[in-house]
């Protein structure tokens, strides 16, 4: 065997093992070779390097009772949480999230650093950034040297192989390649992505069985997106644009409500938080002037509103409801998915919008595929982004390590 193939399949095979520790979690060295068709000397000598490197940890656990009654007890191996530190950014209207995390993915520290976004320049933006990263680094006696790896999302159209975002809500100052100007800061790896990928991608690595298969995550929320997860890898389709889910139509795009991007007839013009608040406060005779993305407690008021038999506000998501099924069973007759999970900020109302949302699926949705997917709607909360944005730079830094 030729030297370079040699590399190939070591690389491969390293590859393989810490994916199948990272999605099985703690494993024998028996079973990784079982699950990976490896021999045992391909696993002892893959397993022993990484060892030697801290990459994994032989666990102090004791083996199963039903496994110690002939020969040895197996010992376990796992991803050692401690071999790395992760922060993960979350990007979004005048907000931005901080987060660390270890090497499986536990969050360990969260900070929130507000100012006006839509008023930065890119080189401002950069400045905001690295400066709440370095604030809590700080706050945990810790600096950028000791992270391997930054993961970032974003709203908006971003190509993750370049880290540059085409176009935002939150922002100005695009298109910015916003990733490597915070490579050239912090002087490590950072990874970015839409934030519906990220999101879908935190669903997937805390749902067991969820590595394999298609599971599609739509994030209704301020706006509306997609993430598409297949076989435990996203798909971004050409330049990061795929699964603009909240900007397909439902209907003539010529008499739809107006969305942000300046079409009309846009899903999330319907199901978006801005697009809700908008039509709520034409109902109640308020202005949204000035309000480019409404407060949690906004939309909280509408929704307590709607349950207590406002009529207008009802009809308001009754009308989201329908217009996000249809949108819904549009994806489940196309890709035919394992699972579609609803999540994201937006699902604190979904309550008002299920009845409308499960007529319309009932309706659209193809008989040959009603059976093979499923739907679940997922409570929200803001860890998922926090682990979306962690596990982003975690699969980026075992790659490299895979690479050794």
């Amino acid at each position: 065997m030729k030297k370079a193939d040699a590399d190939i399949m070591r690389s491969t095979n390293r590859r393989a093992v810490l994916s199948a520790l990272r999605n099985n979690g703690a494993m024998a060295r028996v079973d990784i070779g079982a699950a990976l068709s490896l021999s045992p000397a391909a696993v002892s000598g893959i397993t022993a390097d990484f060892l030697a490197e801290g990459v994994l940890l032989e666990l102090d656990s004791k083996a199963e009772p039903a496994k110690l009654a002939r020969g040895r007890p197996r010992i376990l191996l796992n991803i050692n949480p401690n071999s790395a530190l992760f922060v993960g950014l979350r990007l979004t209207f005048d907000r931005l999230d901080v987060f660390l995390g270890d090497a499986l993915n536990n969050l360990v520290e969260h900070a929130v650093y507000t100012t006006d976004t839509r008023a930065l320049t890119a080189e401002q933006l950069v400045d905001f950034i690295v400066a709440g990263t370095n604030s809590l680094l700080e706050k945990r006696s810790r600096n950028i040297s000791d992270v391997a790896g930054v993961g970032i999302a974003v709203q908006g159209i971003v190509n993750e192989t370049q880290g540059r975002i085409r176009w935002s809500p939150v922002l100005t100052c695009t298109p910015v390649n916003l990733g490597e100007a915070l490579e050239r800061r912090f002087s490590v790896p950072v990874t970015m992505d839409n934030d519906a990928n990220t999101l879908a991608l935190a669903h997937c690595v805390d749902r067991p069985g969820a590595q394999t298969g298609t599971t599609i995550s739509v994030m209704i929320g301020y706006g509306v997106g997609m993430g598409i997860v297949i076989n435990g890898e996203i798909y971004r389709g050409n330049r990061g644009s795929a699964a603009e889910f909240g900007h397909m139509k439902t209907g003539l795009s010529v008499t739809g409500p107006l969305c942000r991007c300046g079409a009309r007839g846009c899903i999330e013009a319907s199901v978006g938080d801005y697009a809700i608040y908008r039509d709520a406060c034409e109902l109640l005779g308020k202005s949204p002037e000035g309000i480019v993305a409404p407060d949690e407690s906004s939309m909280v008021e509408i929704g307590e509103m709607g349950r207590g038999g406002h009529t207008g506000i009802l009809e308001l998501f009754d009308h989201a409801g329908t217009v996000l099924g249809i949108g819904v069973s549009n994806i489940v007759n196309l890709l035919a998915p394992d699972t579609v999970l609803i999540t994201g900020a937006g699902t604190r109302s979904f309550d008002l919008m299920r009845k409308n949302f499960e007529q319309a699926m009932d309706r659209a949705v193809l008989t040959s595929v009603r059976d093979i997917t499923k739907i679940e709607v997922m409570d929200w909360n803001l860890d998922f982004d926090g682990k979306g944005t962690v596990a982003m730079a975690i699969q980026h830094w075992l790659e490299e390590r895979s690479n050794a």
